[in-house]
């Protein structure tokens, strides 16, 4: 029971579940950071459905589960910077761009981490670091708990299912982390 509810929790919480459930409360309660309907629709695009694709392709192109991590992550990686380029590119305020440069460093690091250096490092525990650690900045220090909580599900859901061990799963949220903070000059640029 336990390992099925594991894996349940993994699947509601993949990369473009995570992108898209934090973009719709920026959304609603942060009209400031995705200011318009096109933002909106922009990062989904680019953050978590484009990001989906890799999960049906992997399955058609009958990909084993290295074969999915990787064109997961260059599937995300050519998205992430088309959602870049387009907060570069238009008319959007710091923290949208912060956000999509935050996505892009979090990839690359990944896949320096997992490909070059052969250190196996979540890319699903970097997904769920970076909404929850940004959904506390953006919308208050009072969802901490509740973000914490949620941080701590998933973890022990990915050690309960065997996908990842816990250095794994903690290099990936370090990725993460390191992400936004070579990100954050973005805000103070004009």
């Amino acid at each position: 029971m336990a390992i099925k509810a594991a894996k349940l929790l993994r699947i509601l919480s993949v990369p473009p579940v995570m992108a898209a459930i934090f973009l719709v409360l920026l959304y609603r309660f942060r009209p400031d950071v995705v200011a318009s309907r096109a933002q909106l629709l922009a990062a989904l695009a680019g953050l978590s459905v484009i990001p989906l694709l890799a999960y049906p392709l992997s399955w058609l192109l009958r990909m084993k589960r290295e074969g999915q991590r990787t064109l997961a992550m260059l599937l995300s990686a050519a998205s992430y910077c088309a959602a870049w380029a387009y907060s570069l590119l238009t008319p959007c305020g710091r923290e949208y761009r912060f956000i999509c440069g935050t996505y892009v460093f979090s990839v690359a690091l990944l896949l320096v981490f997992n490909k070059l250096l052969h250190l196996r490092s979540s890319g699903h525990a970097c997904s769920v670091t970076g909404p929850i650690v940004l959904l506390c900045c953006f919308l208050g220090a009072g969802l901490a708990p509740l973000c914490a909580l949620l941080y701590a599900a998933v973890f022990w859901a990915s050690l309960r299912s065997g996908r990842h061990t816990a250095a794994e799963y903690l290099w990936g949220s370090a990725c993460c982390l390191c992400a936004g903070l070579l990100s954050c000059p973005v805000l103070v640029l004009p």
